[in-house]
């Protein structure tokens, strides 16, 4: 009879294999797109709503230029006929009275650099008398100066010629322009919708 030794050291059992990896799912190309399709109709609602912003400020910003031009002409409207007065009669009468002290105040100017040189003053032949009396009785030296009456001159022109430089007083010109200038504005105020004219 054989009996069995219990003192000796048991064979170590074979470790047990790993468990399989469980296979990878497949990928869900219904959840991919739905994505892409959502992300779609996001984008293409976001380009609807700024497509309707757009256009509403840009109604909203026609409605104000109408606006502001109707405010425009209906204050223009109310002071026309001031407006049409200074431009008619305050602003030439203020242009005849300064003329002649404009043109001796640049004419004292230049003297400042004749070195006794002769500055020659053409200005229309009914303003040599008036011109002469100012600069006579202005603090410089009047006998340095020549007045020429110059019948191609308006009544508000001047020319200051000294030995190297040339000047021009010309409020004629210049009542000219304020005077296109505020035709312009009134005609504008005329039209409905103050467009331009069509060329």
């Amino acid at each position: 009879m054989i009996l069995e030794d219990f003192a000796a050291p048991r064979p170590k059992a074979a470790p047990a294999p790993p468990p399989a990896a469980e296979p990878a799912a497949p990928p869900d190309r219904g959840f991919d797109e739905g994505y892409r399709q959502g992300w779609d109709d996001a984008a293409a609602r976001i380009r609807e709503d700024d497509l309707r912003i757009g256009i509403r400020a840009a109604a909203r910003l026609e409605t104000l230029a109408h606006t502001q031009r109707a405010a425009m002409a209906l204050c223009l409207s109310q002071v026309e006929g001031v407006l049409a007065e200074v431009f008619d009669k305050v602003l030439p009468r203020a242009a005849e009275r300064g003329f002649l002290p404009l043109v001796v105040e640049e004419a004292q100017a230049m003297m400042q650099d004749a070195e006794g040189r002769v500055l020659r003053i053409s200005v229309a032949a009914d303003a040599v008398a008036p011109l002469r009396a100012i600069l006579d009785a202005a603090p410089s030296d009047g006998a340095a100066v020549k007045l020429i009456g110059d019948p191609a001159l308006e009544p508000m022109q001047a020319l200051l010629t000294g030995a190297d430089q040339e000047r021009e007083v010309d409020l004629t010109r210049l009542l000219d322009a304020m005077d296109a200038a505020f035709e312009g504005l009134r005609a504008d105020n005329r039209k409905p919708d103050g467009s331009p004219d069509d060329e």
